[in-house]
């Protein structure tokens, strides 16, 4: 994928809040324990675009889903991320209420 790099290497205040909660969303939907910094790609849809237009990929999802939660150690990236502390937008909370968690469990089954 085309990008500008992992978030470790840019300032926490270039990223819109429903772009920092969509990371948090989609690892607790999936429990990753591992969204570290590097797990995380910058990407600018259009050249030259403004900050409104910086989007966040998360990338390597290999401890999601785990089969044990006995897992000692785990990095949420986001969470040290101040727009983590905000409120929802309606946005994000019009799609987390739209999920369906016994449509997802028979998917997983």
């Amino acid at each position: 994928m085309k990008n500008k790099g992992p978030v470790e290497n840019f300032s926490w205040d270039l990223f819109e809040k429903d772009e920092v909660h969509k990371i948090g969303i989609l690892d607790v939907r999936m429990m990753n324990l591992d969204r570290n910094t590097c797990n995380i790609l910058v990407v600018q849809p259009c050249a030259g675009a403004e900050k409104e237009n910086l989007r966040l990929v998360p990338i390597d999802h290999g401890l999601s889903i785990p089969d044990t939660l006995s897992v000692c150690s785990y990095e949420l990236a986001w969470l040290a991320f101040p727009q983590a502390e905000e409120p929802f937008s309606g946005r994000s909370l019009a799609y987390i209420e739209s999920l369906d968690i016994e449509k997802d469990l028979a998917a997983l089954e």
